[in-house]
């Protein structure tokens, strides 16, 4: 197998491309949080942008996916359709998996810890003790 130049010099760019794409989403999230709040040992992250929208955006995606994907898999359309549909699927049960794993954390966490498992599952999964080993 022989490697063109071009091959190298398309997998560096595509590589640097998405690495970028990948750390703005966080460094633009963190510009939002001010820098006292940062330092703290229990810091509340900004209230997502989407968060009143994420819900009703996820199921049409979900049923978008679903949708593309059936027509791929048995309407005949084709790979590009089934790909494409799985793409979809993966990305909406993503974006609505809270309403899934809320409660199943909460019935683990009653079954682990009783009452103050379930407490700290409904308060919220970013919020953790506010002590540290050692402290009294």
């Amino acid at each position: 197998m022989v490697f063109a130049p071009r091959t190298v010099v398309v997998g560096l760019l595509v590589g640097v491309v998405v690495t970028v794409l990948s750390a703005l989403g966080p460094a633009l999230k963190s510009v939002r949080v001010p820098p006292v709040a940062a330092l703290q040992a229990v810091a509340v992250p900004p209230p997502a942008r989407l968060g009143r929208w994420r819900s009703a955006l996820g199921l049409a995606v979900l049923g978008g996916g679903l949708t593309l994907l059936g027509f791929g898999l048995f309407g005949g359309a084709g790979i590009q359709a089934t790909g494409g549909g799985a793409a979809l699927v993966i990305l909406g049960a993503a974006m609505v998996s809270q309403w899934v794993t809320r409660p199943a954390l909460a019935v683990i966490g009653w079954r682990a810890r009783g009452r103050r498992g379930l407490h700290r599952q409904r308060r919220g999964w970013q919020r953790v003790p506010g002590r540290r080993v050692g402290e009294r």
